[in-house]
């Protein structure tokens, strides 16, 4: 009796919401069309851009609490033939007259300019192969030019020198992947001093001319260092270098004392060091400029201790030239690329009281490699790179400027406002005789806490007044205002202040609600799934339960100011319960006592979660995946845990572009017991026992372009079969660098580098059938170990190749560095097997590493995919779409030729459509790299069930059910009240459907009480 009525009022309901839809749909007959969002606007209406304050001749200076000096400067463009490009090098002869280096990036050359007094003379000093961009230049005694480059053609540091009437040009060393980040200084017997970097060892290296020969050493190999690297030579010819410690990312700085070398850091803050300039004040003491995280930095050494300052918080990393004036005073020239899309040019000075910070150039977008040099009235001159022309430009300064606008009393009308509070911005503009003045515009720029940027126009209320206001303060923290004065015929000025808006720091996005925990927001009655939260920076102390689908990310993108720390050290930090859950942004830490606590765990039986820019330390796991498939992890850093990023009988997931590091107890990256088709590609592993560890079943995977440095292994094949290894450098490991042990069969190990590890390059015991060719086994303790184990050395079947510029077909096999065989024909192809004990013979030994070897690679194909095509589901339905493929490719997901989703870098992609819409559809999935296309297309049918029609009649295919689908597509679904009646039904017929099927007597009833008369009434209308 109780279901009865309970079907009954839900008919009568249903009823009723159809006729007030059929009401709606008389008056509606056409779907409403999407409104346009501003087609019209215009670029000056839709925000303000650095183009707008500033001129770049007068320069504006940008920092008005540092400034009060204004300049003009001449700019000019030197070379426009187009390719011009980054790493200029400029230097001033006897005459004040202007020399540069730089590389034309269409033709590869070293291109080399100077000023002749009257015209400006171009030439190619060296166009033998195709050179890069790191130049560096210096002027002898006789004004006779040297340069100091990269050769990327043969990967080696070049020199060249202008003997008075040509160019003598070597290579000062041979060794390959030397000479980039290249910079030079001469000593008082104009003999040339380098300073550059090892790419492959990571290693800071310099080179003198003794006068007879290049003398030359490494500086620096404790970790991977030696990038941006900058020289200067003191009063005793002894040299100072600054240069960046990426595995510290810090600022360290050599100086030769006579005897030995002294190494520091300078600056220990993260992201700190790039793109250095060093120069030496009258008492041999440095002076550095280079970049912070997001700013323009400046260490001295004051003969004690570092003075260390952050001169423009607006710079982003990219080039900085410094100076020394004859009051040791630094002049530095920067690139800034904020704001965007038209970085600066910019200059800053040190007064001898403050720093006065100026935008030189700002047309286009200009500043890139910058370098300066000052004349002997200590007035500076760049030269740099416009990227918006390709051309070569030159700026020298002209003279001071004193017809200047003031701003003053800048404020906001208080200091602290709530989420969405309206800010009052005001100023006064005087002239600089101290009178209010009308000027042409002012505009307030507002850098909220995302670093995201608003522009406010504010207007005159009286005569040099001026008031803006803003709404949207839509994120917690401080806002930065910076207020831009501009008059014609005076330099403008600039006015700096912030405000904060203040509450609680977790937010839901979707329902506007805040909390103190984020514990608090999940668990929140209103959050639901496909919500989104927010974690203003700060210190948590939680452990999280996530069973909702939730997107969970900090507020700044950065792990570095948004930390959870385990409040149970035995428990998860984050542990996730349910599929797609999105965490970004986060450092997790302290879930150490457990054995399987992590940082981040995914919980048996989930998928679809991504774990994305999130930094797990100190954790027993970093991250930890427990029979969790379909999920990607990317951009992702684990350190100083037992195990980095470690998965247990998972399958199917992705891991790219991350970092390991001193992981010491399982691995860096560690797939564990039956974890199958899993993709690592393009990770760091460093430090760690293991860098990356396959284990007891891991089948099927692919490990491609990874780097695994100084573990004690590289590379663990333990008891694992069919897995590719590809691209991959084990370099500089205690043990080992590529693993293969028990019973570890039919993998494939092709184009590694496996070089410099103490012990073995390549190890394989009790592992046999394994496909081995094309890789590089040099300078390792034993270049190759087998033992009981029986392999294949040589690629599977002949290989079309380009060596040394003639073709040839054969097998290949791998370079060995202690190889002595000859090459008769010079094929590349050694005429001796390479003999392996206790394995098979390499029969077709290579003579050089693999990379001489051109070989034109398939194009990508899918291997596997899921479901299988036609695929039917109804209305509503969850459908995944797999694909595997076997290259690195990019994925395009299409449906009937829209794109709806993109998979960048990966081997096995997933799309998933959670809203399926009646219709018969064509998903595709579209791979594509380099070496070619492929696709992977579904048939894909959508109905809509009726599902207590369907369970009266005990069949879909009553005529009756045909005239409310009609009904439904035609009338209900182009109206909002039609929808609202239709979701309803999907949501509340299903479990009453399941009654009614089971029941005779209430299908009866259902059939003749409520759908008969629908149909009935909808027919009518349908008709």
């Amino acid at each position: 009796m109780k279901l009865t009525l309970k079907v009954t009022t839900f008919a009568v309901a249903i009823t009723i919401m159809l006729l007030i839809a059929v009401a709606m749909n008389v008056a509606s007959a056409e779907p409403p069309t999407k409104a346009k969002v501003n087609p019209d606007q215009t670029k000056e209406e839709l925000n303000y851009s650095e183009e707008h304050m500033v001129v770049s001749n007068p320069s504006e200076t940008i920092s008005s609490p540092c400034s009060v000096m204004r300049s003009l400067w001449s700019i000019e463009t030197v070379d426009s033939i187009g390719h011009c490009q980054g790493y200029t090098s400029l230097a001033l002869n006897s005459n004040g007259y202007p020399h540069i280096s730089y590389y034309n990036g269409g033709y590869g050359e070293l291109m080399y300019s100077k000023w002749t007094g009257s015209e400006w003379e171009i030439e190619t000093v060296d166009s033998d192969g195709r050179l890069c961009d790191y130049t560096s230049l210096a002027l002898d005694t006789n004004d006779y030019l040297h340069i100091s480059y990269y050769d990327s053609t043969n990967e080696n540091l070049k020199y060249a020198k202008w003997a008075g009437s040509e160019w003598e040009i070597e290579t000062v060393d041979p060794t390959r992947y030397v000479g980039k980040y290249t910079s030079l200084a001469l000593d008082t017997n104009d003999y040339p001093h380098i300073s550059y970097f090892h790419d492959i060892h990571g290693e800071l290296m310099y080179a003198k001319w003794t006068g007879s020969a290049w003398d030359i050493e490494t500086v620096d190999s404790n970790g991977y260092v030696g990038e941006y690297t900058s020289i200067a030579l003191d009063t005793n010819d002894c040299p100072h270098i600054s240069y960046y410690d990426y595995i510290n990312q810090s600022l360290k700085y050599a100086k030769w004392t006579g005897s030995e070398w002294e190494i520091e850091t300078v600056d220990s803050e993260r992201y700190a060091g790039r793109d250095t300039s060093i120069a030496l004040d009258s008492n041999n003491n440095p002076h550095i400029s280079y970049y912070g995280r997001s700013d323009l930095k400046y260490a001295k050494w004051t003969g004690s201790v570092w003075n260390i300052e952050m001169l423009d918080p607006d710079a982003r990393w990219d080039y900085t030239s410094i100076a020394l004036d004859t009051k040791n005073c630094p002049h530095i020239s920067y690139h800034c690329s904020s704001p965007t899309p038209y970085p600066d040019l910019k200059y800053a000075k040190w007064t001898g009281s403050i720093w006065s910070l100026q935008v030189v150039d700002s047309l286009g977008n200009v500043g890139r490699g910058s370098s300066i040099a000052l004349d002997t009235n200590d007035c500076p001159h760049i030269s740099y790179y416009d990227n918006s022309y390709d051309a070569l430009k030159y700026a020298y300064y002209i003279s001071d400027i004193v017809t200047l606008l003031n701003i003053t009393q800048a404020q906001t009308d208080k200091s602290t406002y709530a989420l969405n509070e309206t800010v009052t911005i005001s100023c006064i503009v005087q002239n600089e005789t101290g009178y209010d003045i009308t000027v042409d515009c002012v505009n307030a720029k507002i850098l909220r806490p995302d670093s995201s940027i608003e522009w406010v126009t504010m207007t005159e209320v009286l005569v040099g007044n001026y008031n803006g206001t803003f709404t949207n303060t839509s994120f917690y923290g401080t806002y930065n205002v910076t207020i831009y004065a501009n008059k014609t015929g005076y330099v403008n000025d600039s006015a700096e202040l912030c405000f904060e808006v203040s509450t609680l720091p977790v937010h839901n996005l979707n329902t506007g609600e805040d909390f103190e925990a984020i514990q608090a927001a999940i668990d929140d009655s209103d959050t639901l799934n496909g919500h989104t939260i927010t974690v203003d920076p700060g210190t948590y102390t939680e452990n999280m339960n996530v069973n909702k689908s939730l997107t969970i990310r900090s507020t700044s993108g950065s792990p570095d100011d948004t930390i959870v720390q385990a409040a149970n050290s035995d428990d998860h930090v984050f542990e996730v319960i349910v599929d797609y859950v999105n965490i970004s942004g986060f450092t997790v830490e302290g879930a150490g006592t457990g054995y399987l606590s992590a940082g981040i765990y995914l919980a048996e039986g989930t998928k679809n979660t991504i774990i994305s820019n999130n930094e797990a330390s100190y954790n027993s796991n970093g991250i930890y995946l427990l029979h969790s498939c379909n999920n990607t992890l990317t951009n992702c850093k684990a350190s100083y845990n037992s195990n980095g990023i470690h998965l247990h009988y998972s399958c199917n997931n992705t891991i790219i572009n991350s970092t390991v590091s001193n992981n010491l107890a399982g691995g860096g990256i560690y797939l564990d017991v039956y974890c199958s088709y899993n993709s690592l590609a393009n990770n760091i592993a460093f430090n760690n026992s293991c860098g990356i560890l396959l284990s007891y079943s891991s089948n099927n995977n692919n490990v491609l372009n990874n780097n695994a440095l100084n573990n004690e292994r590289g590379i663990l094949v333990y008891n694992c079969n069919k897995n590719i290894l590809a691209n991959n450098n084990a370099l500089n490991n205690d043990l080992i660098g590529i693993d293969l042990s028990s019973w570890s069969n039919n993998n494939c190990i092709l184009n590694n580098n496996a070089s410099n590890n103490n012990d073995y390059g390549i190890y394989l015991k009790l592992s046999s059938s394994n496909l081995v060719y094309l890789n590089n086994f040099v300078d390792n303790n034993d270049n190759v170990y087998s033992a009981d184990s029986s392999n294949i050395w040589n690629s599977p079947s002949k290989i079309t190749y380009t060596y040394n510029a003639n073709t040839y077909t054969n097998y290949l096999g791998n370079y060995y560095g202690d190889y002595t065989g000859s090459d008769a024909n010079n094929d590349g192809i050694g005429d001796s097997p390479y003999n392996i004990p206790n394995d098979n013979n390499d029969i077709y030994p290579l003579m050089v590493g693999f990379e001489n070897y051109i070989v034109k690679p398939h194009s990508p194909s899918c291997t596997s995919h899921a479901p299988e095509s036609p695929v039917n589901d109804y209305v509503g339905a969850n459908r995944t779409f797999e694909i595997t493929i076997d290259q690195t490719v990019d994925v395009s997901w299409q449906i009937n030729g829209t794109e709806v989703q993109t998979n960048a870098s990966v081997t096995a992609a997933a799309y998933t459509n959670t809203s399926a819409v009646n219709g018969t559809w064509n998903v595709s999935a579209i791979v594509t790299n380099a070496n070619g296309t492929d696709m992977q297309t579904w048939d894909w049918t959508v109905t809509s069930p009726c599902f207590i029609a369907t369970a009266a009649y005990g069949t879909p295919l009553h005529e009756d059910i045909d005239v409310l689908r009609d009904f439904r597509d035609k009338y209900l679904l182009h109206n909002p009240a039609g929808r609202a009646v239709v979701n309803i039904y999907y949501s509340l017929s299903p479990p009453l459907a399941d009654l009614i099927r089971g029941n005779t007597g209430l299908r009866t009833a259902v059939r003749d009480g409520f759908v008969e008369p629908l149909v009935a009434i909808t027919r009518r209308v349908v008709e």
